[in-house]
């Protein structure tokens, strides 16, 4: 049994408590300043910072890859030289760029691909647009009768969404099966 049947279960056999109107209308603003508003702001705002991060390496990765093309290219061109291969200090830093500058690229992408940025920043960002959508309908409940029953199904729907979050932002930023030790 799911969470959401064990509620529904819970209300039609009268288990669930009911609170005063006055206490009720409390803990529902409550609920909605301090989990919901807050968790959605620091979602937004995580999602610029983590997509920020990720455009900054990734332009990176192409500023030393296009670096490298041309080293690559100065290189190719001084071995074809008509004079021979010229043995200065020129050459021989070209040929040092042209051979690090890839391997710095890929170190570059792998640091990007580690750091997870751009998935982090796209996973925070959906949970920020699903948690506006609840902040939404905590705010309509608001303004209706009788309804603890649905103010409680959505706050497990909450808790569930920032649940899910926190399981992938796991396997995101530690993708390994933990290891018994």
């Amino acid at each position: 049994m799911d969470w959401s049947e064990a509620l529904e279960d819970a209300h039609h056999t009268g288990k669930t408590r009911v609170f005063p109107e006055t206490a009720f209308d409390s803990k529902l603003e409550n609920y909605l300043k301090h989990r919901v508003h807050e968790q959605r702001d620091w979602f937004l705002s995580k999602s610029t910072e983590h997509g920020k991060r990720a455009q900054m390496l990734e332009n990176g990765v192409i500023c030393v890859l296009i670096f490298a093309l041309i080293s690559s290219a100065f290189h190719i061109g001084s071995l074809w030289h008509p004079s021979g291969i010229v043995r200065d200090f020129w050459h021989d830093l070209v040929t040092v760029l042209a051979i690090l500058c890839p391997a710095i690229g890929a170190a570059i992408v792998a640091w990007l691909a580690i750091q997870g940025s751009s998935r982090l920043s796209r996973s925070y960002r959906n949970t920020a647009m699903e948690l506006t959508h609840y902040e939404q309908r905590l705010t309509n409940l608001q303004t209706e009768d009788a309804v603890q029953f649905r103010f409680r199904r959505v706050v497990l729907e909450v808790e569930r969404l920032l649940t899910d979050e926190l399981r992938q932002w796991w396997l995101v930023i530690y993708p390994e099966t933990p290891k018994a030790r």
